[in-house]
């Protein structure tokens, strides 16, 4: 058999695979994405003319992945790109370098998205991001909070905590731009009951993480 090549006319920015199959990704410089389903073998261009902000894999289901696009409009496969649907999200995506798309690792339809708002100009005074969770994949959404550098389920594979619970890095001051120079402490809140039950952790930190079944926190002395 001989080598089939495909030549790209722009570089690729981004690559991913579906684990266990054949399935390949590519985003590409000029905000394109492509797909093989034979290992690089042949390419297809996925929705042709849509400019794409990058791919994200869902980060506990093999055979999910999201096409992110600057509209409210996300593309997303459940079955490793054998076919793409899209959900509408509940405002547009944040600008402001926070992960999008956050996934749940025992939920696969649970979700966590963070937009922003009023963040198209330098200059604004109330640029923000908002976060909202779904719990049916899209479908609907429902805001957890606003002004947060960060939001994610607390549980993770092995942190065997309550599944509903939500983590956000929250600034104290919901005023203003978030991006400002202006201090503005971020407190690390606990939200049981999908952050319906508010608990304030540490009054300021620089930001959380979880290593195996253990929360770190980084905290400003």
């Amino acid at each position: 058999m001989s080598d089939m090549q495909h030549e790209f006319t722009q570089l690729i920015r981004q690559h991913s695979y579906f684990p266990g199959s054949q399935t390949i990704l590519l985003y590409l410089f000029d905000g394109t994405v492509w797909q093989s389903s034979n290992e690089g073998f042949s390419w297809k261009q996925l929705y042709e003319g849509q400019k794409f902000l990058g791919v994200t894999m869902h980060a506990f289901a093999d055979d999910r992945a999201y096409l992110l696009t600057d509209t409210r409009k996300i593309y997303y496969t459940t079955d490793t790109g054998r076919s793409w649907l899209s959900f509408t999200a509940p405002m547009d995506p944040n600008t402001l370098g926070i992960p999008i798309l956050e996934f749940h690792p025992t939920k696969a339809d649970w979700l966590i998205f963070t937009g922003s708002t009023d963040c198209t100009s330098t200059l604004s005074t109330k640029c923000h991001a908002v976060a909202y969770y779904s719990t049916n994949h899209g479908r609907s959404w429902t805001q957890i909070e606003k002004y947060v550098k960060n939001c994610a389920w607390a549980r993770d594979k092995r942190l065997k905590i309550d599944e509903r619970e939500i983590i956000c890095e929250s600034y104290k001051n919901k005023k203003g731009s978030q991006i400002s120079a202006e201090y503005n402490p971020l407190e690390l809140v606990a939200g049981a009951n999908y952050y319906s039950k508010k608990i304030k952790l540490f009054d300021a930190v620089v930001g959380f993480a979880s290593f195996s079944e253990y929360l770190l926190v980084a905290e400003v002395s």
